[in-house]
């Protein structure tokens, strides 16, 4: 049920703002907002089915533990 209103309300929100934008001929932000929109949905989607997502500071501490272990800062 959640997953339905999800999908009806994106689609409600291109289909209300992307015509404007094609008609306007301002293609760069209609990409955009496309974009951002496919990418707004795929988090909301992967939020709702309860699929674990990876913590972003897993990833932040992964890439810095190599200079901590150069520099030995503590």
């Amino acid at each position: 049920m959640r997953i339905t209103f999800i999908v009806i309300l994106f689609f409600a929100l291109v289909f209300y703002e992307l015509p404007v934008l094609i008609s306007e001929k301002r293609k760069a932000e209609a990409i955009a907002f496309i974009t951002l929109m496919l990418f707004a949905f795929l988090l909301c989607v992967i939020r709702q089915t309860s699929i674990e997502t990876p913590n972003p500071l897993d990833w932040i501490l992964h890439l810095y533990k190599p200079l901590n272990d150069i520099f030995g800062v503590r």
